[in-house]
């Protein structure tokens, strides 16, 4: 905190982790409104296993969790615990995820799933043990 009371700048830790959930949002949105418009095709049926209406649903699901996860990411900047916890979970999701994927659980290939392992294994870090960012946490 500084002379006024107020938080100081976010540390570079905290920056990169907002920049990675705004693009992993934006990312996750781009990715729904895709399966949204091509809901009918039968290919992309056959890939997801989904129904024209079961992609239509997790297409709005996915939307929502995008939006959250951006909306997160940009109050993480502010130190808001609540915003911390709230991207660390999304994070953890999206590692097993990662691991389901490697295990074949999901038909995409697994490097997908390496690389979703690693990317949020180093989210996790910088969110919660990096000396700055917990200094930054703890600071409010």
């Amino acid at each position: 905190m500084n002379d006024e009371g107020k938080r100081g700048r976010a540390p570079w830790t905290v920056l990169v982790v907002v920049v990675a959930g705004i693009l992993s949002g934006a990312v996750g949105i781009v990715h729904a409104i895709s399966l949204i418009i091509d809901r009918d095709d039968a290919a992309v049926q056959a890939d997801t296993g989904f129904s024209s209406g079961g992609l239509m649903a997790y297409g709005i699901g996915a939307i929502a969790v995008g939006a959250i996860l951006i909306a997160a990411a940009v109050w993480l900047a502010g130190g808001t615990k609540f915003a911390r916890w709230t991207v660390g979970w999304f994070t953890l999701l999206h590692l097993f995820q990662g691991i389901a994927i490697v295990f074949q659980w999901y038909d995409t290939s697994p490097w997908e799933g390496i690389t979703s392992i690693a990317v949020s294994a180093v989210i996790l870090y910088l969110l919660f043990m990096a000396p700055r960012t917990k200094a930054y946490y703890a600071s409010g």
